[in-house]
């Protein structure tokens, strides 16, 4: 809240404050149990394989695996969401009909009309935030791996999607995972990690990576792993557009 200063130098006008929205998020707590035998270790031993730290690294790509699908997707039933669900998100936008046959996929179109959805999409993104983002702002684009094959797609001058990009915006990076190949279409985001200082979102957890003390039994090993999250807890929705079709 500005005010026009009336009194001179002694005017105290005016206030500078923030608004903070306390929205409760429910944890999730999930785990994965490693089981080996003592002589299948040592069967594995005789190949020059070591059962022990294969099991430890597989546990660990579980609980990776377990951790990401939850930022995307968050856990069903709970106030936990993902960056792909969240319902904060402003809803996505349509790509252009203007592929082949009136096609809306990149599949059907041409460099210069993939092209101008990514800018439509960044439009999208500058409405929402009401022009706090600008094409140097920091921006990540995130696309399922198929999609972002069709970044490389260039004219007869070689000028692809990427160079078109490229000569755009000053900072922006690709992120591919296969989540966003959704049920509804192939979804593309674009993310201003950052507006006015202050972050969009973060990947809520209360801890990444817990491993129990490993169990003797009489012939085997027995050890749990555990991991807890939040989901993406989005904290300023305006800074992130999709673009799903």
């Amino acid at each position: 809240d500005a005010q026009q200063i009336a009194g001179g130098e002694q005017a105290d006008g005016g206030a500078a404050d923030i608004n903070a929205n306390w929205v409760a998020r429910d944890a999730y707590l999930f785990q994965t149990v490693r089981r080996y035998g003592d002589l299948e270790q040592m069967r594995n031993a005789v190949a020059k394989l070591n059962l022990a730290a294969a099991t430890q690294r597989a546990a660990a790509v579980v609980i990776d695996t377990d951790y990401n699908k939850f930022d995307f997707l968050g856990v069903a039933g709970l106030r936990n969401y993902g960056i792909l669900n969240d319902p904060g998100l402003n809803a996505a936008i349509p790509p252009a009909a203007t592929g082949t046959g009136s096609g809306t996929t990149w599949a059907t179109k041409t460099t210069a009309q993939i092209f101008q959805d990514i800018l439509a999409l960044f439009g999208q993104l500058v409405k929402q935030t009401d022009g706090k983002v600008d094409k140097d702002t920091r921006l990540i684009f995130a696309m399922s791996p198929e999609v972002s094959v069709r970044l490389g797609s260039a004219t007869d001058f070689n000028v692809s999607v990427l160079k078109m990009m490229d000569d755009y915006f000053r900072d922006y990076s690709i992120v591919t995972a296969p989540e966003y190949a959704t049920a509804g279409g192939e979804l593309v985001q674009c993310i201003a990690p950052e507006i006015d200082g202050q972050e969009t979102g973060v990947l809520g957890f209360t801890e990444k990576f817990y491993a129990f003390a490993p169990v003797r039994k009489t012939s085997s090993i027995v050890q749990k792993f555990r991991a807890g999250t939040y989901g993406a807890i989005i904290k300023n929705p305006s800074g992130v557009a999709g673009m799903l079709g």
